[in-house]
């Protein structure tokens, strides 16, 4: 038998569904996606899956590996702080840390490969939007 059939899961397409279920309803936590050391393996264990069917599930569902579909929601939760007024009153670094992320480069190129733009220049935008 080769190593790829033995790293092969298998799940019935109802169970990959209930699973994506189970990893949105984590992924809407803020608690979740804000812990800076959420890992695979952590998530798996909060989910009490194994952590090779969660990725499965997320590489095959959402079209993302674990830590792309991560980083997308902590842009997400990013931008609704911004957008709540955050940065009216703290840097840009503590929105990163706020976030999620564990350093200021990996949140500026996480944001902006999700937006188009780093967090100081969307957050000039949203400034000039009238009101």
């Amino acid at each position: 038998m080769s190593t790829a059939t033995l790293n092969y899961v298998y799940l019935p397409q109802q169970d990959n569904f209930q699973i994506k279920s189970v990893i949105k309803s984590a992924f809407k936590k803020e608690e979740v996606i804000t812990n800076p050391n959420l890992c695979l393996s952590l998530l798996a264990e909060m989910l009490d899956l194994s952590p090779k069917v969660v990725s499965h599930v997320i590489n095959k569902e959402f079209n993302n590996g674990f830590n792309e579909l991560l980083n997308k929601h902590r842009v997400q939760y990013a931008i609704e702080k911004i957008e709540e007024g955050y940065l009216d009153f703290y840097t840009l670094e503590a929105l990163g840390e706020e976030s999620g992320f564990n350093s200021r480069t990996t949140f500026f190129n996480a944001f902006k490969k999700e937006t188009g733009n780093s967090p100081s220049e969307y957050w000039k935008k949203f400034q000039e939007l009238p009101e």
